[in-house]
């Protein structure tokens, strides 16, 4: 028999909803607990859990079928949203457009965890910063990237509405699988993010350590060496000239105390 050892945060996590709800369940009898301790929350069993999760498996199957026989039909949709907002001329589209596998494997991973987001949540992140990483490569901007998977979720949310699966469930029920698409969204959005920030960082990092090393060399050599820029007027006669950069040595030789200006 297992042992009634999970509390409400655990099972929060557990199921990917709040405590609260957690708490409300388990009042109404739809989710089977105990009291326990002073305070009298409440603890569960992993197999009650499960038995919840199955539950829900039940509960979502009409839409998670339509999500996965739908999903390249509703990526299309966000494409042609997507493709209006940056311009039907615009030539990055071609770059832009490449996203659309994985954005059929997102819709299609969303079928399979619409239950359980602390299942699903690590899969999604994983997907994600694949789908950041190529969009790197392929040089689009963290803007272009976040907007398709906004345009995936408002063209999830249309493709449903136009079913009759969404009149189906019950108020909690349509607040908890809204509360689910938009987790896996906030996801996705939050990983590229990270993923952009951790690729700039480096690259700043990158060139900062090429420039310390260009300092280095260049005050480090023997002989006087400067960077001259020639100030021409309108007639294209040089009138003038002023440094552009110099190193100590030029300095020393030609007796000029920060001629940089």
């Amino acid at each position: 028999m297992s042992e009634i050892n999970v509390d409400c945060q655990q099972a929060s996590t557990y199921l990917g909803v709040s405590v609260k709800t957690i708490r409300r369940w388990a009042q109404e009898g739809k989710l089977h607990g105990k009291k326990v301790g002073t305070r009298g929350d409440w603890r569960f069993t992993h197999q009650e859990l499960d038995k919840m999760v199955a539950t829900g498996n039940n509960k979502y199957d009409a839409i998670a079928h339509f999500l996965r026989e739908s999903a390249k039909d509703i990526v299309a949709g966000a494409s042609e949203r997507h493709h209006i907002h940056i311009g039907k001329e615009n030539p990055r589209w071609k770059d832009v457009k490449k996203n659309h596998p994985h954005h059929i494997a997102v819709v299609q991973l969303m079928a399979n965890h619409l239950n359980n987001v602390s299942k699903g949540r690590p899969e999604f992140e994983r997907l994600s910063t694949k789908i950041a990483e190529t969009s790197l490569v392929r040089g689009l901007t963290i803007e272009e990237t976040v907007d398709g998977a906004m345009f995936l979720k408002q063209a999830i949310w249309s493709s449903l509405e136009m079913t009759e699966l969404l009149n189906k469930l019950s108020t909690a029920d349509l607040h908890m699988l809204s509360r689910t698409i938009s987790t896996y969204h906030d996801v996705i959005a939050s990983q590229i993010a990270f993923a952009y920030h951790h690729h700039y960082t480096k690259g700043q990092e990158a060139l900062r350590i090429r420039e310390e090393r260009y300092r280095s060399l260049f005050n480090s050599i023997d002989d006087g060496f400067c960077i001259v820029e020639m100030l021409y007027d309108k007639k294209g006669s040089a009138v003038d000239y002023r440094f552009i950069e110099v190193n100590k040595v030029f300095e020393k030789i030609a007796k000029m105390k920060d001629p940089v200006g």
